[in-house]
């Protein structure tokens, strides 16, 4: 079993998905989620056409769709700075009879 994801912030969609695209939807963060989404038409949709890729956000059309779509994201992310890490540590590797004396 895996561990739970935390923090998760779980809220309905103020316009019924009409901007995000879902009934519910899942921040990676505690507590308050960015005040935009339950702001008026034109500073949500704003927020979810241009600032939404800046999070991690799952979505649904319950709450435990929405969750189970942040874990999914949230792995991939994971998954994309390992290897990022990897690439840059091996990258970045120098032997000593590379190096001029």
């Amino acid at each position: 079993m895996t561990q739970p994801l935390w923090p998760c912030t779980i809220v309905a969609d103020r316009y019924s998905g009409a901007y995000s695209g879902a009934a519910w939807t899942a921040f990676h963060m505690e507590g308050q989620v960015p005040v935009e989404v339950s702001s008026d038409d034109c500073t949500c949709a704003e927020f979810w056409d241009l600032s939404a890729s800046l999070y991690l956000i799952g979505k649904g059309s319950t709450p435990q769709e929405a969750y189970d779509d942040l874990v999914v994201k949230v792995r991939e992310y994971d998954e994309t700075l390992d290897k990022r890490n990897v690439t840059c540590h091996t990258s970045s590797v120098v032997k000593s009879t590379d190096l001029k004396r």
